[in-house]
């Protein structure tokens, strides 16, 4: 049992945790987060790109932009199909 395992879960710990087993496409990062520091959730193999750099995602990231009834103006959403996690 690591010592992780038996302190109480703190504030953020407990809500990560609760967001990730109510939302499986959610991804924590780093992946070993709860032992070092969480830098952010986001859905997998989906960022928000400014407009203005779409182009250059779109070099750097296979995928296309992805069209949906919230679009926010100058924001795209785009779904990645790489495996690799963007950093």
């Amino acid at each position: 049992m690591t010592s992780a395992e038996e302190r109480p879960l703190t504030r953020t710990e407990a809500q990560v945790r609760l967001v990730l087993e109510q939302l499986p496409d959610v991804v924590a990062w780093p992946d070993n987060w709860s032992e070092t520091e969480l830098d952010y959730l986001c859905r997998n193999h989906v960022v928000l790109v400014r407009d203005s750099d779409l182009s250059r995602v779109e070099a750097a990231l296979p995928g296309e932009p992805d069209s949906h009834e919230n679009n926010v103006n100058g924001v795209t959403r785009y779904r990645y199909t790489d495996g690799r996690h963007p950093e």
